[in-house]
């Protein structure tokens, strides 16, 4: 079954939080973030859609997710993992964490990670507890033996700019295939385990928008002899 990338675009603004520089990235799926009130504004904060979906997920959890203390603790299958905020007016410390549910295919549960500019992901193995950090939101392979991650960020810097390819086995995630990118992943789906779509956005400045992109076609990632290929 192909999963498309959502398509809420979140524009990082003033959060309460240390960071309030702009950006834009990804959240979630349009399945999760449509639902929920702090994703759906106009001008969408990372953070509070971040702690909107938390909040959806936290319920769904059944106590295998909680927030206590201003902490996040998850209980992994062999031990607990205690992620606490840090809303320092030090950048470069500033750092806050929000669930965004577990992923039953790929046995991960999902992080946001709110940096003072820019954010992004922790991926943690609910068995063996090992974790990674990729740009953007996994998206399951389907035979759920790797994930897809986009992230957009052609201007601010904040962000990569790219797609990388993740590879589960043994416990362990890896990164099998990381793609530096000159134009934006829009969205992308997998066509099947071995391929995946990618929808691509261009630089089209005009005099009143300088920063403004437009839909610039489409891009084929493939497995072909055991190594992820990009053709543009």
């Amino acid at each position: 079954m192909n999963l498309r990338l959502f398509i809420v675009y979140a524009t990082l603004v003033s959060t309460g939080f240390a960071g309030q520089a702009l950006a834009h990235g990804y959240i979630t799926t349009e399945k999760i973030a449509q639902h929920v009130p702090e994703c759906i504004t106009p001008a969408a904060n990372t953070f509070k859609c971040a702690r909107g979906i938390e909040r959806e997920k936290l319920t769904e959890s059944r106590g295998q997710a909680m927030r206590k203390e201003g902490a996040l603790r998850v209980r992994l299958m062999n031990q607990p993992l205690t992620l606490t905020d840090n809303e320092t007016e030090d950048g470069n410390a500033s750092v806050a964490f929000s669930y965004l549910g577990f992923d039953k295919r790929l046995n991960i549960h999902i992080i946001h990670v709110q940096r003072y500019e820019g954010d992004g992901y922790m991926v943690i193995n609910h068995r063996s507890g090992k974790q990674a950090f990729p740009s953007g939101y996994p998206i399951a392979s389907p035979d759920g033996k790797n994930f897809l991650s986009m992230s957009e960020d052609m201007f601010a810097g904040y962000n990569p700019n790219n797609i990388e390819i993740w590879q589960l086995a043994s416990g362990r995630i890896v990164k099998a295939a990381n793609f530096e990118l000159e134009w934006g992943p829009e969205s992308g789906d997998w066509i099947d385990s071995k391929s995946i779509r990618v929808n691509k956005r261009c630089f089209a400045p005009t005099e009143s928008n300088p920063t403004a992109l437009k839909p610039c076609g489409i891009a084929n990632i493939k497995l072909l002899n055991k190594k992820w290929k990009l053709f543009e």
